[in-house]
């Protein structure tokens, strides 16, 4: 797909207006109201499927992954949010991660109340979200996947308005807008950062020439339930990777090395907040700062000694008079201030010009 293309439709998803950046000294909260919510349609997924409705087999089947671990309150929530979707060719498969409370039973019983093209449900010993997600990912056959975590919850127009973005506009990976439930714990200062920083990533979208350089910000797409991507560039760019915080991001930047992502400007996906989310119960500033500098030293690598898929990739090559200025510029996205700045990583991945032989006198 030729660039331009890429960039007018990209812009015509996005629907973003345009930001006015506040005054350095002056810290001014977004109004979180319309991202920290709960719409209807929430609680209308959490019922089971009471109607069939007939399978379409020449439309592009779909399928929907859902890792599962612990989360036997949850898990019905999500694979009847599925059950619910208008588009209705479907395969979902479902991979326990060994789960010591009840989620295998409430799996199998909500599985059991619709009817699906094709369903699936294995259960493994623990092995880890990314083990999970990847053993999912070999038994699905669709031509597009969805993933969606067994705590999370789509909207019931979420496959057909995201598969009608790929299938229509020649894009191997879509997102959406996401609504944030209310954080289970209060925070201690009254802020929630995890809100503020997604809202903000929205708000600054217009600062940039292509969606890739946001994600390399930040990972504005938040979870890998926001993923619909097509089964040909998950065949190029391989599966997830063995991160504990930031394998969805790892995969994010990824596919943007490969071809441009779409935005869909709509609230397609329900994101619940926990006590048991991975961020909760594994995230540590250390921890979190090994990751994602990783996952950035990885993506600067592959885009500076290697050639990008996609024309609009952030790289040297691709943006030779804007890259160094974004690599340059403040971020107020920066997650923590220990974190290391986006040009550090940069010169980190530079590699040094070997010496050359010493001439062997005759």
């Amino acid at each position: 797909m030729k660039a331009g293309r890429i960039g007018r439709l990209g812009r015509r998803l996005l629907r973003r207006p345009a930001h006015r950046e506040p005054e350095p000294s002056t810290r001014i909260a977004p109004d979180l109201s319309a991202v920290v919510t709960t719409p209807r349609w929430v609680a209308e997924m959490a019922e089971p499927v009471t109607t069939t409705r007939p399978i379409d087999p020449h439309s592009d089947m779909v399928s929907v992954v859902i890792p599962s671990y612990n989360h036997g309150r949850f898990v019905a929530h999500a694979i009847r949010s599925v059950a619910h979707q208008t588009y209705r060719n479907i395969e979902i498969v479902v991979v326990d991660d060994g789960s010591t409370d009840d989620s295998a039973k409430v799996i199998e019983r909500t599985l059991n109340e619709s009817d699906w093209a094709k369903a699936t449900f294995v259960r493994q010993d623990n092995a880890g979200a990314h083990n999970a997600l990847n053993r999912a990912l070999e038994l699905c056959s669709g031509r597009y996947i969805g993933i969606l975590n067994s705590d999370d919850a789509y909207h019931p127009q979420r496959i057909e308005r995201l598969h009608g973005v790929c299938a229509t506009g020649g894009f191997p990976f879509a997102f959406s807008q996401i609504a944030f439930s209310e954080l289970a714990v209060p925070p201690s200062d009254g802020i929630d950062h995890g809100a503020e920083q997604y809202q903000i990533w929205h708000d600054q979208l217009s600062r940039y020439p292509s969606l890739g350089f946001s994600l390399v910000r930040l990972n504005g797409t938040w979870t890998s339930s926001n993923f619909f991507f097509t089964r040909d560039l998950l065949d190029r760019i391989g599966a997830f990777r063995d991160f504990v915080l930031v394998n969805d991001w790892d995969f994010v930047l990824r596919a943007v090395v490969d071809s441009e992502p779409a935005l869909l400007a709509e609230q397609l996906l329900y994101y619940r907040r926990h006590e048991n989310n991975t961020y909760v119960r594994e995230g540590t500033v250390e921890a979190a700062h090994r990751e994602f500098s990783r996952v950035l030293a990885s993506y600067f690598e592959s885009v500076r000694y290697g050639v990008t898929g996609n024309p609009l990739a952030p790289s040297q090559a691709n943006w030779p008079d804007y890259f160094p200025s974004f690599l340059a510029a403040d971020s107020q996205l920066a997650l923590h201030p220990a974190f290391d700045s986006l040009i550090d990583i940069w010169k980190s991945t530079d590699r040094a010009p070997a010496e050359p032989p010493e001439r062997v006198p005759t």
